[in-house]
C-alpha cells in the first residue's frame, strides 16, 4: 500500500521524507504555507497533548495499583541497589514521587506520568534536526495516538525506560553530526539511566551498534574519543546491577534471562508480529513498515540521517521478533518492542504526506483518505484505551457489572477489600489488631492488602508457585516477608490469612500442594468469612490461625481432611463472573475425607434448587491426592443442567451444598454470574 509500484509514486514518498536540508528542493512539501502549516499543526499536538495528560493524570489519581505496581511500592520503601523482579530506576521513582507529591495513588504514578508527558518533546529533539520543525511536531504528535505510547504513565519501568532511550538516541544524532563533549557525555548519561532501569535497554546498545559497524559515518565514529567516553559514563549504570546480582548469586540475571523464559521454540511465538499488528493498531503498523522500507531505500542513497533511524529501529524490532518464539509467552510482553517503532516517528508525516500525493484520479482521492485514516484510527484505539482504564476506575458509571469478565479476574478495585478486611480484623482479634500478623496466600494480594493495610514490616506471603513463576520469591525472603521468615519470627502468633479463592483450586499438584503448606504453617485454622469483588471475578477468604513454629508440625500428606476448614470441593463451570445463558452446565467434585459424601444441592441465590447428579468418575482427583481416604473415590464428581430461565437477568449467586455421611453440612464455590437470556 505504502511501496508504490510505479517509480514516480516511489520517487515522492522518498522525497516527502526527505531531511530539512533537502525539502526546499524536494519533489513533495509540506502542504501549504510552512509558518501557518506550521502553526495549526503545533496548535493541533498541544490540543492533543493537554486532553490527553489531563485524562491520564486524572485517571492515575483515582485508579486503584494494579499488583505489579504495589509490588514496586513495596520495593520503593526498601531502598536497594536492586532487586530480582526489577532493577532500581522504577522503586526510586515511586519512592520520589510520594516525597514530592504524597504517600498517594497520584504521588506512586507521578513521576512516570512525567516521563510519559515529556516524550513528545523527547521526539521533537530527535526529529528537528532531520525533517524540520513541522514535522517534528507532527512526529511527537504520533506518541500521542499509538497507543503503546500514548498510555504511559503507570508506575512500571517502560515510561522511564522509552524516555531514556529516545533521549539517548537524540544525544547520538547530535554527537554524530556535531561531536561536541556535551553530546557524547548526554549519551552516555541516558544510557547509564536506561541500564538502572531494566534489562530490555540493552537492544538499544545492539541496534547503535549495528549502526557503528554497518555504515561509513559510524565506523569513522570509533576514532573518537566522546565515543568512548559515552561508553564508560554509560558503563556506571550497571554498577548498582551488578552489585545486586553478586550479593544475591545473580538471582534477578537469572530470573529474567533464565527462569521466565522456556528456551525453546513454541509455535505460538510465531504470532508475534500479527501481535504487534493489534497492538500498534493496523494501519499505523503499516505506515510504520512502510517508513522503515522508504529510510533503508533513502539509507542506501547515502542519507545517514536514515541509515541511523532504519538500521537502529531494525535491529530492535528485529531483536524482538527473533526472540519472540523463545521467550515468556505466559505473561504480557507485547508492549516490550515499543519504542523501537519511535524513530520511525521522525519520516512517517512525509511518507503519508507523499503517499497520499503518489498517485492521480480515483487512486489519489483513495490515498487521501487513507492518509488521515492511519492516524484517525490509532487515535480512536488510544480513546478506547483511554475508556478502558476509566472504567476500571469508575465502574458503576462506566461499564456495567456484566461485562466485566473481559477485563480478567485481577483488575479489580482492590481498595475495596480494606473494609471488609478492617472490620473482620476488629471482629475476629481481642483488644488492637496490631500485633496480629497480616498474611497473603501470594505475592499479588500481599501487595495490595500492604498498600493499603500499612501493617508495621509489611505482609507475610506464604510460598506458592504464582511467586516463583514471577520472580518474587528471593525477594520477599530478602524482605523477610516470606514464609520462613514468618515462621522464623511470629511463632505463636495470631495471624490473619487472606487467600485468593484461585489459590484452592484443584487443577494441578501444585495447587493441592499449596494446601497443604497452609495446614504447615498454620494450627487452630478457622474460616472467618470472605469477600467478593462487583462483578464476582475475584473471591478471597479470611482465615485465623497461630503461627507454628519451623518444622512443628511436619507437612501433612496431601489430603483435604489435614484442614477441615479449608475447601475441599471445586466447581469447574460456571466461572467467576461468567455470562450464562439458557441451560448452563454446573459440576465439579467435592469430598469428605473418611465418610465421603451423601448428597450434593445446587443453590441459586442462597436456595437449593435441584439435587445434583453424585458420583461421576474423577481419577485425576485421585492422582492428585493419593492419600485421600474418602470411601467414593474416584466417583466423588457432581453435575447438574440448569435452567437459567428460572430466574431474571442479571447477577445471580450460585453455590453448591454438600452433606457429609455424618450429616455434616458445608456450602462451597459460591460465585456471581451474571444471566443474560433474550
Amino acid at each position: 500500500m505504502i511501496n508504490g509500484r510505479t517509480q514516480p509514486d516511489t520517487d515522492a514518498i522518498i522525497a516527502s521524507s526527505r531531511p530539512r536540508a533537502w525539502n526546499a528542493g524536494g519533489v513533495m512539501k509540506p502542504d501549504g504555507n510552512p509558518a501557518r502549516a506550521g502553526n495549526a499543526v503545533l496548535w493541533a499536538v498541544a490540543g492533543l497533548f493537554a486532553a490527553l495528560t489531563a485524562a491520564k493524570f486524572l485517571i492515575a489519581g483515582h485508579m486503584d495499583l494494579f499488583y505489579d505496581e504495589a509490588t514496586y511500592w513495596q520495593a520503593s520503601l526498601r531502598p536497594a541497589a536492586g532487586y530480582t523482579h526489577t532493577l532500581m530506576m522504577t522503586p526510586l521513582l515511586i519512592r520520589a514521587g510520594t516525597f514530592i507529591f504524597g504517600d498517594t495513588l497520584f504521588g506512586i504514578r507521578g513521576l512516570h506520568l512525567l516521563c510519559g508527558a515529556a516524550l513528545p518533546f523527547a521526539v521533537y529533539l530527535l526529529a528537528e534536526p532531520m525533517v524540520g520543525r513541522r514535522d517534528a511536531i507532527l512526529a511527537a504528535g504520533v506518541t500521542l495516538i499509538m497507543p503503546v505510547t500514548a498510555l504511559l504513565g503507570h508506575a512500571y519501568m517502560d515510561s522511564p525506560l522509552i524516555l531514556f532511550t529516545v533521549l539517548g538516541l537524540a544525544a547520538f544524532e547530535r554527537a554524530r553530526r556535531r561531536g561536541g563533549v556535551v553530546d557524547w557525555a548526554a549519551l552516555g548519561a541516558m544510557c547509564a539511566l536506561g541500564l538502572a532501569t531494566h534489562y530490555r535497554f540493552a537492544p538499544f546498545g545492539l541496534g547503535l551498534l549495528c549502526y557503528l559497524l554497518a555504515t561509513r559515518a559510524g565506523r569513522r565514529l570509533w576514532k573518537k574519543p566522546g565515543l568512548w567516553m559515552a561508553g564508560a559514563i554509560a558503563a556506571l549504570g550497571l554498577v548498582p546491577v551488578l552489585w545486586f546480582n553478586i550479593e544475591t548469586g545473580f538471582a534477578g540475571l537469572h530470573y529474567q534471562v533464565v527462569d521466565r523464559n522456556p528456551w525453546v521454540f513454541q509455535l505460538k511465538g510465531l504470532l508475534f508480529p500479527f501481535e504487534q499488528m493489534l497492538v500498534v493498531t493496523p494501519l499505523l503498523f503499516a505506515a510504520l513498515m512502510g517508513a522503515l522500507w522508504v529510510a533503508f531505500r533513502k539509507a542506501r542513497s547515502g542519507d545517514d540521517d536514515c541509515a541511523l533511524l532504519a538500521i537502529w529501529s531494525a535491529a530492535y524490532l528485529g531483536f524482538y521478533l527473533m526472540l519472540g518464539p523463545f521467550s515468556d509467552l505466559k505473561r504480557v510482553h507485547v508492549h516490550w518492542p515499543a519504542v523501537g517503532y519511535v524513530p520511525l516517528f521522525v519520516l512517517l508525516p512525509g511518507v503519508l504526506r507523499g503517499f497520499a500525493h503518489g498517485a492521480t484520479g480515483a487512486a489519489a482521492m483513495a490515498r487521501r483518505s487513507l492518509r488521515w485514516l492511519v492516524p484517525a484510527s490509532a487515535a480512536a484505539a488510544t480513546g478506547a484505551g483511554i475508556f478502558f482504564f476509566a472504567a476500571l476506575t469508575w465502574p458503576a458509571a462506566l461499564f456495567p457489572d456484566s461485562l466485566q469478565h473481559l477485563t480478567g479476574q485481577d483488575l479489580v478495585r482492590w481498595s475495596l477489600m480494606k473494609e471488609p478486611v478492617s472490620r473482620t480484623l476488629a471482629k475476629e482479634f481481642t483488644g488492637t489488631p496490631k500485633g496480629v500478623a497480616l498474611v497473603a496466600g501470594n505475592y499479588q494480594v500481599g501487595a495490595e492488602l500492604d498498600f493499603m493495610m500499612r501493617p508495621p514490616g509489611g505482609v507475610f506471603v506464604l510460598n506458592h508457585s504464582v511467586n516463583i513463576r514471577n520472580g518474587i520469591t528471593p525477594q520477599l525472603a530478602l524482605w523477610n516477608l516470606d514464609e520462613g521468615a514468618l515462621r522464623r519470627t511470629r511463632a505463636g502468633d495470631e495471624a490473619f490469612i487472606v487467600i485468593d479463592d484461585r489459590d484452592f483450586w484443584f487443577e494441578s499438584r501444585r495447587e493441592v500442594a499449596f494446601r497443604a503448606s497452609v495446614c504447615a504453617s498454620f494450627s487452630a485454622l478457622r474460616y472467618l468469612g470472605d469477600y467478593e469483588f462487583p462483578a464476582g471475578r475475584k473471591h478471597l477468604l479470611f482465615y485465623k490461625g497461630r503461627i507454628n513454629a519451623p518444622g512443628f508440625p511436619p507437612p501433612p500428606k496431601l489430603r483435604p481432611g489435614n484442614c477441615a476448614t479449608l475447601p475441599s470441593a471445586y466447581m469447574a463451570r460456571p466461572k467467576r463472573g461468567d455470562r450464562v445463558r439458557g441451560t448452563v452446565s454446573v459440576y465439579g467434585w467435592v469430598l469428605d475425607d473418611d465418610v465421603g459424601i451423601e448428597r450434593v444441592e445446587i443453590l441459586v441465590d442462597g436456595k437449593a434448587v435441584a439435587l445434583a447428579r453424585y458420583g461421576r468418575r474423577e481419577h485425576r482427583i485421585q492422582n492428585f491426592m493419593p492419600a485421600s481416604t474418602d470411601p467414593n473415590l474416584p466417583r466423588v464428581g457432581y453435575g447438574y443442567r440448569w435452567d437459567s430461565a428460572m430466574v431474571g437477568n442479571g447477577p445471580h449467586k450460585i453455590a453448591i451444598r454438600a452433606t457429609s455421611a455424618d450429616g455434616k453440612i458445608r456450602e462451597f464455590a459460591r460465585r456471581t454470574v451474571f444471566v443474560d437470556n433474550p
